[in-house]
């Protein structure tokens, strides 16, 4: 990152903790109320992000490096309306920590775009976000609809033990404001327990989800064409709704 751009972020972050994330501004009714999907972007966005599409409606956040690392995680994302219609080709500027909790600011590492396709469906694979601090494992998003006929949004998706929502309850962003539990993705293991323990307390993909077993497979090749031996230990989905003006 050059020193100009790491100026640009420095003073951009602090107005947005400030300003726009001001606790506050949740408090006093003036975030929240719209879209219940609305949620802080936090100090860590980058602009100028590159785009991590590699087909219609797929995409690929990590590195092969951080495959090696960390446990692959597919989340596939629905961006739809309030009255249930697709949102087609919105671009969706994403970042998250990895495993470790940890943040990359001097690359494009964990950072990238994404485009819905013709139904409003992204499949992002990418590893699993850890905790930090007193925050929940959760993936950022801008969402930028393609037309003018919707609000653009930023948002997060939670991911939480045992697809338990109290698990945000200790989430430093949650002490002035309603936990966001409508911004928790479902998620499955795809693997079963291992002495007695599943995979973060999630519960095995019902056979029946055809759908999201497709998905499974289909990138665990992809993953194995990449000379990767993983596979994807857990799934999510999660439909977020935009508003119209």
């Amino acid at each position: 990152m050059s020193p100009l751009l790491w100026l640009w972020f420095v003073i951009r972050s602090t107005w947005v903790m400030t300003v726009l994330d001001n606790p506050l501004s949740w408090f006093l009714g003036f975030r929240g109320t719209k879209n219940r999907f609305d949620d802080i972007e936090g100090p860590f966005f980058l602009q100028g992000a590159p785009g991590v599409q590699v087909d219609e409606g797929q995409a690929v956040l990590s590195s092969t490096e951080l495959f090696n690392k960390f446990d692959p995680f597919l989340l596939v994302l629905e961006v739809k309306d309030t009255n249930g219609q697709p949102v087609k080709n919105a671009i969706i500027d994403t970042w998250q920590a990895d495993s470790s909790g940890t943040y990359y600011f001097f690359s494009w590492t964990l950072r990238g775009k994404m485009i819905t396709d013709g139904k409003g469906r992204v499949e992002l694979l990418t590893v699993r976000p850890g905790d930090y601090f007193s925050r929940a494992a959760h993936i950022h998003m801008r969402i930028q609809p393609a037309n003018l006929k919707h609000n653009r949004m930023t948002t997060q998706t939670y991911l939480c033990t045992g697809n338990d929502p109290v698990h945000m309850s200790h989430d430093v962003a949650n002490k002035f404001r309603p936990r966001p539990d409508g911004n928790m993705a479902i998620c499955w293991a795809t693997e079963d327990p291992k002495d007695g323990k599943s995979y973060f307390d999630l519960p095995k993909l019902p056979q029946e989800d055809v759908d999201m077993a497709d998905a499974i497979n289909r990138w665990n090749a992809k993953l194995k064409e990449q000379g990767l031996s993983k596979n994807i230990k857990s799934v999510g989905r999660h439909q977020i709704k935009l508003t119209a003006y």
